[in-house]
């Protein structure tokens, strides 16, 4: 019998490794999936260099499949506050 953990393993990938048609078809067939999350726009967003924004997007691949993308991005003037990480303060 083969290992399943090796044969259904997800594999973290950084976002710069997937091509944009791949991750595009992604969030477009998903329920979860809206324009802000496209391939473009996060390059979009990214390039605006007074933003201050941080790269953090990656996508997880099982069996060489793309199966999910995190399009997550990081603005440095962004401070959790109190408890949980849903509220956030712009105060420097």
């Amino acid at each position: 019998m083969p290992d399943r953990a090796r044969t259904n393993a997800l594999q973290c990938i950084p976002r710069t490794e997937i091509a944009a048609a791949e991750w595009d078809a992604l969030i477009r067939t998903s329920p979860d999936g809206w324009a802000f999350s496209l391939f473009g726009w996060q390059g979009l967003i990214l390039a605006v260099s007074e933003w201050g924004l941080r790269k953090m997007s990656f996508g997880l691949r099982e069996n060489g499949r793309l199966v999910a993308v995190g399009p997550p991005i990081a603005a440095a003037f962004l401070r959790p506050v109190g408890e949980g990480a849903v509220r956030y303060s712009t105060d420097r």
